[in-house]
């Protein structure tokens, strides 16, 4: 395989054991990207009579925390119930 731009990297992982600083570079920024939309989302107000925005430093929390069953979402205030 070979790489017309600097940064075309989607057959380096079918061509080389590991990944390169350019994939990861895309990588970190696409993941970086996708936390702050999520942040933003989930410090703004709610719709269709949620209970409200979360503050900062409990978005940053979850972040920390990652992973929630159903009903530690609810808890938590990522979902409103658990069907």
């Amino acid at each position: 395989m070979v790489a017309e731009g600097a940064y075309k990297t989607a057959g380096e992982r079918l061509a080389q054991g590991e990944m390169s600083t350019r994939e990861h570079e895309q990588l970190v920024a696409l993941l970086g990207a996708r936390q702050r939309l999520l942040e933003q989302a989930l410090t703004q107000p709610r719709e269709r009579g949620g209970v409200g925005s979360m503050p900062a430093g409990h978005v940053d929390a979850l972040f920390e925390r990652m992973f929630f069953s159903a009903t530690d979402a609810v808890a938590a205030g990522l979902n409103d119930q658990v069907c």
